[in-house]
């Protein structure tokens, strides 16, 4: 949208800001989640969250599984957001239905931090929350290069992919933390020392920042816009 507005509507660079937005839940003080730092990635816990499961490529994400249990690679795929009854079945995913977060919001919670990563390989989209609540919770995310996701992705905090990766790309690197379960808890430690940048409260000191003159959240000074 801020490239749209400059390049095409030709709006100053100067008065363009970007702020993403807060993920959409409600910790208390102490809801940080700090991950062991040891453990195998056995199975390995792909999640998946929407209620537009088509759109927003769930099959992608079998197919990674696919792969993985071939090369006999322990995985489950846990989804949820959709209804079982009317979702696509496959023998390495459990789907939970939708998890309403005004009245489950601790399961909710529970429920993706039990992720080793949220993968999102939709074939449209404008940001994608669920991105942005995994990695408050401390989850990283495997996404494809699409729409505003990197928007919702900083550097760090997992992995884009290009339109053009196959599953079997996805799978090839899943597979590189799987063998050094190591250098995913790094991650995910990494992850879990940023998760306050995914808050709302984050946006608005942003947001007032910006209505005090400040230029650092402006179109021309970001390289990225996470």
């Amino acid at each position: 949208a801020a490239r749209s507005v400059v390049e095409h509507y030709r709006i100053s660079s100067h008065k363009v800001h970007v702020v993403p937005p807060g993920s959409n839940l409600h910790l208390n003080r102490d809801g940080s989640f700090h991950p062991s730092l040891a453990g195998p990635l056995a199975p390995v816990r792909l999640g998946f969250i929407g209620k537009d499961w088509g759109r927003k490529n769930l099959q992608f994400v079998l197919q990674i599984a696919d792969i993985l249990d071939a090369r006999r690679v322990p995985v489950e795929v846990a989804a949820a957001g959709f209804d079982p009854k009317t979702g696509p079945r496959h023998r390495l995913m459990k789907a939970v239905g939708f998890i309403d977060k005004s009245r489950e919001m601790q399961k909710f919670m529970r429920f993706v931090r039990a992720y080793h990563f949220t993968c999102l390989f939709s074939n449209a989209e404008a940001f994608g929350m669920s991105n942005r609540e995994s990695l408050q919770l401390g989850v990283p995310v495997l996404a494809r290069n699409v729409g505003g996701i990197s928007d919702a992705i900083p550097r760090g905090c997992g992995h884009l992919f290009d339109r053009s990766a196959q599953p079997g790309d996805v799978a090839d690197m899943i597979q590189s933390y799987v063998r050094e379960p190591d250098r995913y808890w790094a991650l995910r430690e990494a992850v879990v020392g940023k998760n306050h940048d995914f808050t709302w409260a984050t946006a608005v000191r942003k947001l007032q920042a910006i209505w005090s003159g400040s230029d650092q959240y402006a179109y021309s000074m970001m390289k990225t816009y996470a």
